[in-house]
């Protein structure tokens, strides 16, 4: 499936854009207290539905920077993509600006400590400590982090 998938559709991608800050704007609040209760996959599933109206294939994070929502749409290595998320973020009406930020592709990791951060969650290369065993001829390594270890007890 491409991008743009809407032969149906009579509508051009700046209505369709249009109509996509519109239907986001009345549920904002929404995805942000699903953050806020930790329900991730809800406000996912809510940002993927409204996404959808644009294009056909959407990628995307979200989550909040201080008190507003945070959504960072990307072009999944596709250059080209950037043209029209660059459009959509153009077209972000002005009063959603107090309520949430519109960035496009993913930031950069710090160098200085390289890791994964996610939600609350801070996995780095700092706090993982590696164990190496020789048996037979073979090597046995094992990784530990504290971080990791509390989730799969979550889960």
């Amino acid at each position: 499936m491409g991008f743009f998938n809407f032969k149906k559709e009579k509508s051009n991608f700046a209505q369709r854009a249009d109509k996509f800050w519109s239907e986001f704007a009345a549920v904002i609040d929404e995805i942000k207290s699903d953050l806020d209760a930790k329900e991730y996959e809800t406000a996912m599933q809510k940002v993927d539905e409204k996404l959808k109206i644009c294009l056909a294939e959407s990628f995307f994070m979200v989550g909040t920077q201080g008190n507003k929502l945070d959504l960072v749409l990307t072009p999944e290595g596709l250059r080209h993509r950037l043209f029209w998320l660059n459009f959509i973020k153009q077209k972000m009406p002005k009063e959603l600006e107090s309520k949430m930020i519109c960035t496009l592709g993913k930031q950069r990791a710090d160098i200085a400590a390289p890791g994964i951060k996610m939600y609350d969650t801070c996995v780095n290369s700092q706090e993982t400590d590696v164990y190496i065993g020789e048996v037979q001829n073979t090597i046995d390594i094992k990784l530990y982090n504290k971080e990791l270890a509390n989730l799969l007890c979550q889960d």
